[in-house]
């Protein structure tokens, strides 16, 4: 997709990227310590060091899906068959698709390390279940809900 876009003549601004986060920030930012004390203080604090430009602006830009969740993304099998819902798609880092996939399908709750330390790259199938009807679709062991990785 990344490729196939090099020369789309249209462009849009990422509304998810760090541009966008302060506004978040601020509209929730009164009640995150209600959620978890210091909390409030610990992302004002993330937030302002991204601001400060240690974002990378130096990375490959192109058109992006930006919204590679799970439930947007078909396989059968092992084979990608399609990408849906580009409501999100949009122009910035081209790396930024593959973190949001990462996040989303692999790393929730242990580290790089704990996941795939060892791990090979697809294994067999596992059968469809009442919260996943697409059968085709090869499930990660990292979070059962998503097709593969690329890491398992």
């Amino acid at each position: 997709m990344h490729l196939a876009g090099r020369d789309f003549p249209m462009s849009r601004a990422n509304a998810l990227s760090v541009s966008g986060w302060r506004p978040l920030f601020d509209a929730a930012a009164s009640r995150a310590d209600e959620l978890q004390h210091g909390l409030r203080d610990l992302h004002l604090g993330r937030l302002d060091r991204l601001e400060g430009g240690i974002w990378p602006e130096h990375l490959p830009k192109g058109v992006i899906h930006a919204d590679l969740f799970p439930d947007n993304v078909f396989f059968l099998g092992e084979k990608l068959s399609g990408v849906i819902d580009f409501t999100f798609a949009c122009n910035d880092i081209l790396a930024y698709d593959i973190a949001i996939t990462l996040n989303a399908w692999c790393f929730r709750g242990r580290s790089l390390l704990q996941r795939h330390q060892g791990a090979r790259v697809f294994s067999t199938p596992m059968a469809a279940s009442a919260s996943s009807p697409t059968p085709s679709r090869t499930r990660c062991r990292c979070w059962r809900a998503a097709p593969r990785c690329g890491f398992c």
